[in-house]
């Protein structure tokens, strides 16, 4: 298997698993419990906690163990809500993932106002834009920290300024960020920072939410005191093991994530574009994710190229993993007002730090005979790329 679908899930680094498995087996008690090998437990939870602090530049007792970064999304936007109940604004992008955007639609059908701020034709935001939409009335601005179809950047520090000027809180979605790219909570100012660990080579079902020290917490799931009380349920010790172990490998390997990865990112867009026509890189003069590449491919249909790609052994994918199964193209693509007839024609090749360049030289050597195929198939008659 070739995988280039990073940006949806990632390989368990084999250290990762190395590090869970004691606690699957030999150290399994409750870490809540009063005896010595419960206590054992708890200093390896807390040792796990230091090493996803330490990632973010932030403290230990700022970082709140979850199931997943949608739970964590949920509960940094409920916990904002909760504390601000006077205002009834949120702000955020259009691009959201879809475990911020459902929540909103929600909190719009209660009354709240629901501003979504575009994004130009490559996916920048539109900074100005979201700056005039906080006011006094808001209550929350969740804007992620990198979009995860097209690896396009936000800067978050004007937005969090403006933000706390006018009273309100400040969330980011930066699971497709960390690990990627370094991240200090305290620089980008914000109030919620949200991790997935199944993007940086950790278990899936874990995450975490990062909480600015100072802000009363509204747990989404309640009846026990793990957490400090910010949520309940016997702790999940292998996945907040291995949570850890990810974003300690993490950290060490940012270097290469910034400069091999990227290198092969690049040079993987020059040779597709150099051995097929009519194919554009979104937001290729923007900055982005070093892992991430989004390719339009004009007159071919991005789900039959993925077919014909699989069939031959490589993983990619036309967008966010959360959209599978939906006939529909993208939220995200639709934000960028693309032509109707390329919303269908646009392929995500994600890397990670085990991705060789023996497989994205097997890629270029069998997409142009794909694309070539399906474009004959049936063209869709339309006009040149933006």
């Amino acid at each position: 298997m070739i995988y280039l679908d990073n940006n949806a899930t990632t390989r368990p680094d084999p250290a990762v698993v190395d590090a869970m498995s004691p606690y699957l087996q030999d150290f399994y008690t409750n870490p809540s419990s009063p005896y010595g090998p419960s206590r054992g437990v708890a200093r390896a939870i807390w040792e796990s906690r230091c090493e996803v602090a330490a990632l973010l530049r932030a403290e230990p007792d700022q970082i709140v163990f979850m199931g997943g970064g949608s739970e964590a999304n949920n509960t940094a936007m409920f916990s904002a809500l909760r504390s601000r109940p006077d205002r009834k604004r949120i702000v955020l992008s259009s691009v959201e993932h879809a475990s911020v955007l459902v929540p909103a639609a929600h909190w719009k059908q209660e009354g709240y106002e629901v501003v979504q701020v575009p994004v130009n034709s490559v996916g920048e935001l539109d900074t100005d834009a979201c700056l005039s939409a906080i006011n006094q009335q808001t209550a929350l601005v969740s804007v992620m920290l990198a979009n995860n179809e097209t690896g396009i950047l936000n800067s978050l520090p004007a937005l969090s300024e403006a933000a706390h000027a006018a009273g309100a809180l400040m969330h980011s979605d930066a699971v497709q960020a960390i690990g990627k790219i370094p991240v200090d909570a305290s620089v980008l100012q914000v109030d919620f920072l949200s991790l997935s660990a199944h993007k940086l080579h950790g278990p899936k079902g874990m995450g975490a939410l990062y909480m600015q020290s100072g802000i009363s917490p509204n747990p989404l799931i309640m009846g026990g005191e793990q957490e400090r009380g910010r949520r309940a349920g016997t702790e999940n010790v292998a996945g907040i093991i291995g949570t850890g172990r990810a974003c300690k490998r993490a950290g060490t390997a940012l270097q290469t994530m910034n400069a091999e990865v990227r290198a092969l990112r690049d040079d993987l867009e020059r040779d597709i574009q150099r051995v097929i026509d009519r194919t554009e890189v979104i937001g290729s003069g923007s900055p982005r994710l070093p892992n991430t590449s989004s390719m339009l491919f004009q007159d071919a249909d991005a789900d039959a190229l993925i077919a014909l790609l699989d069939m031959d052994g490589i993983c990619c994918s036309s967008g966010s993993a959360c959209a599978a199964g939906s006939s529909e193209p993208s939220h995200v693509l639709r934000a960028l007002k693309l032509p109707d007839l390329f919303l269908k024609s646009v392929l995500r090749f994600s890397l990670s730090r085990f991705t060789q360049r023996a497989d994205l030289e097997e890629l270029v050597r069998v997409l142009p005979g794909h694309v070539e195929r399906v474009r004959a198939a049936g063209s869709s008659g339309a006009g040149p790329c933006r």
